[in-house]
């Protein structure tokens, strides 16, 4: 047993101590487990349902607390069974001191209500300190649900046999294969999924997916025979959602039956998602589509970013704390990376949470591969929220870092100055916090990076022709296919208006009466006939020319040389055109222009260096960089749509006005800047969108930093 330093409430001098009868809780339940080859005892506090564990040496002590033997005469004896191995008398005293502390200690009647009263006070500190520091997914227990699982659990057993497994591995098995084949197709609809009609209906099939989740958990849990006694809402960025508190599960013996209970719910949310992606397969567009798709959606990103990723404190790390044989991982990380800062930074004679060194590394890299990863998902929820909602997410970017940057830091200090601990190293204390602060600040505030301005862009080519109908009429033929390149007059399509032919036919045949009329009459010498006769021809031939150039016109030709521009024109055949609608658009070469999207700030920036090249990264060749120089910067805003592959039809940054019956101006004005393709840059697809890359200016990081948030809030509340 490692020696430990308590305040004890009743330290009178070890005389006092030794002649202390105390009793373990007759209420305490102990169980008997296996960790890391050795035997070991689980006792569950009956009151905060909390589990703690403890080896063969406290148990020995454990079992002697029984209100006869005295702390005196209970060392006495761990002596005389273990020579010199036993453990110290200040080590039983300060192990029976943390029974006390844990609620396993029986109390004397007029202590019980007094005691209860002090734990649930200090039970719910604890939570509200919890609540604040994971303000981002709190967790409000509402409900015992042991009693529902009691009676329900007997009808749900099979649920939980071979049988059952067997169905679920095939109904998988075959989701997974569905879902490796159509991934481009499932990849699509991922850019409207938080779409603002989709929201709704998305946050209900997340609420109704976590309650499966979080019951199979219990269920499971109960069927082993733990006991579940504690179910509520957590918020999961906003989101409601069922959770359960299966710490029972620590009372069953077997580790895989707890590695079960930890994963059950991402296999029945696998499960649902496998039906959910065969319903999605035969359904056409409409709500039981779309709440397919959100399950798949949500079973997929909560399965790897949250509950499937042991660094965060879900399923998975419960699973990998359990088979690494590691308890209390995540708070054993945090003691070992503190005790590492206490002892070779500041100095001070600590002991450590462990001495086995396979526990050491595992500490070490989960304490920094979970601090970090952690930052990075609550940095990211920060950001997410902010892009639609910037007060909210101003608010909780302010609260972040009160609760985890200013708090910790008021922390550190306090304790570096006042605490008792670091007394008689108070100097080195100091000198190693302004170092480190100074190692830390040195480099933000002083050193000069190249300061960056993104912005979307595409390209485009020198010059375009739209082909257009000059008459209404079904498109009957296509003759080219997108991407072809044609010459000027090459025939595109050919389109069919049965009325039109009809009145040409007509008319010719009512032109041809008339020639035969005024042949009569002019044989005849019926000279006012005949001069009737002659002024309807020409009316004819008039109309019959109009008639004949509408026919023409239904023959579509390219106004230019250059590229078919039209990806679905394969499927124009059928389509109905009326006058001026657009079929195609012809792209005349080179494809060497640029067009750079940015707003009112950007442009400001843009114009500070238009003498220097641009970076550019296409999409097409991510792994390529561009020097491009600047040709032109437009200092006017303009509402005309830049270049499909940038909308936000095709998954692009600029919104289109859905006011806007033809959809063909941007919601929000923007400036643009056009670039010039070098001649020797590798070959990139016409339309193919990218990032272009600005260097504004060299500052530190600090002041880069105030400079993006300023201007965030210019671009957003117009300041």
């Amino acid at each position: 047993m490692e020696s430990a330093r308590y305040d004890l409430e009743f330290r009178e001098g070890q005389p006092v101590l030794g002649g202390l009868r105390p009793v373990f809780s007759p209420h305490a339940q102990i169980t008997t487990q296996r960790f890391r080859g050795q035997v070991w005892f689980v006792a569950q506090d009956p009151v905060s349902l909390q589990y703690f564990r403890f080896g063969p040496t406290e148990h020995r002590v454990v079992k002697l607390l029984d209100g006869r033997h005295t702390l005196r005469e209970i060392h006495q004896e761990v002596q005389r069974e273990m020579g010199a191995e036993a453990p110290t008398f200040q080590d039983v005293v300060a192990f029976v001191q943390m029974l006390r502390g844990a609620n396993l200690l029986q109390a004397a009647e007029s202590e019980k209500l007094d005691a209860l009263y002090k734990r649930v006070k200090k039970r719910r500190r604890e939570r509200t300190k919890q609540l604040l520091a994971n303000f981002l997914f709190p967790q409000i227990p509402l409900y015992d649900p042991e009693r529902l699982l009691e009676r329900t659990i007997p009808y749900l057993r099979w649920l939980f046999s071979r049988w059952a497994f067997a169905a679920w591995l095939a109904v998988v098995l075959i989701g997974l294969g569905l879902f490796f084949y159509h991934i481009r197709d499932l990849a699509k609809p991922a850019e409207r999924v938080l779409a603002p009609e989709n929201l709704l209906l998305l946050w209900a099939t997340f609420a109704v997916l976590k309650l499966f989740h979080e019951f199979a958990h219990a269920y499971l849990a109960k069927h082993y025979g733990s006991e579940v006694h504690r179910m509520g809402i957590m918020f999961l960025i906003f989101t409601p959602c069922a959770y359960v508190d299966v710490t029972g599960l620590w009372a069953v013996e077997s580790k895989v039956s707890r590695a079960l209970v930890g994963a059950v719910g991402m296999m029945v949310e696998l499960f649902i998602a496998s039906w959910a992606l065969i319903v999605w397969l035969i359904t056409e567009p409409g709500t039981l589509h779309s709440i397919a798709y959100n399950t798949i959606f949500i079973a997929s990103v909560s399965s790897v970013l949250f509950n499937g990723n042991p660094l965060l404190r879900y399923d998975a790390y419960y699973i990998l704390a359990d088979i690494a044989e590691l308890p209390n991982l995540w708070t054993n990380a945090r003691r070992h990376l503190l005790y590492l800062g206490q002892r070779y930074l500041l100095g001070l004679e600590v002991q450590p949470p462990t001495h086995d060194a396979r526990e050491k590394v595992w500490l070490v890299a989960y304490g920094i591969a979970s601090f970090i990863y952690r930052t990075l998902v609550v940095i990211g929820i920060i950001l997410f929220i902010a892009s639609s909602l910037l007060g909210l997410g101003l608010i909780l970017g302010i609260g972040a870092a009160a609760v985890w940057l200013v708090a910790p830091l008021v922390k550190l200090v306090h304790y570096l100055l006042f605490a008792k601990a670091t007394r008689h190293h108070r100097l080195r204390c100091v000198a190693v916090f302004a170092a480190v602060a100074a190692a830390a600040m040195a480099p933000l505030a002083l050193l000069r990076l190249p300061q960056y301005v993104y912005s979307p862009c595409a390209l485009a080519e020198q010059e375009r022709a739209v082909v257009r109908a000059r008459w209404k009429g079904f498109v009957e033929e296509v003759r080219v296919h997108d991407g072809q390149m044609v010459a000027k007059g090459q025939l595109i399509a050919v389109c069919r208006n049965e009325d039109l032919h009809y009145d040409a036919v007509r008319t010719q045949k009512q032109l041809e009466i008339a020639r035969i009329r005024l042949a009569s009459y002019e044989k005849a010498n019926d000279l006012p006939a005949a001069q009737v006769e002659r002024a309807r021809i020409r009316e004819l031939e008039q109309i019959l020319e109009v008639l004949r150039q509408r026919v023409a016109d239904l023959r579509l030709t390219a106004p230019c040389d250059g590229r078919v521009i039209a990806p679905d024109i394969a499927n124009a055949p059928g389509r109905f055109l009326n006058v001026g609608d657009p079929l195609a658009l012809i792209a005349r070469e080179p494809f060497s222009r640029i067009i750079v999207v940015t707003d009112q700030a950007g442009i400001a920036d843009v114009q500070r260096v238009r003498d220097q090249p641009v970076a550019v990264r296409f999409l097409s060749h991510p792994q390529r960089e561009v020097r491009c120089p600047i040709t032109k910067v437009l200092p006017q805003a303009t509402h005309e749509i830049p270049s499909a592959g940038l909308t936000d039809r095709a998954g692009g940054p600029v919104l289109l006005d859905p006011s806007a019956p033809d959809a063909d101006r941007t919601l929000l004005p923007w400036f643009r800047v056009e670039l010039e393709l070098p001649a020797d840059a590798p070959p990139v697809p016409l339309g193919a969108t990218g990032t272009a890359r600005f260097q504004i200016a060299r500052k530190p990081l600090l002041s880069q930093w105030y400079y993006k948030l300023l201007r965030l809030l210019r671009t957003r509340f117009f300041l």
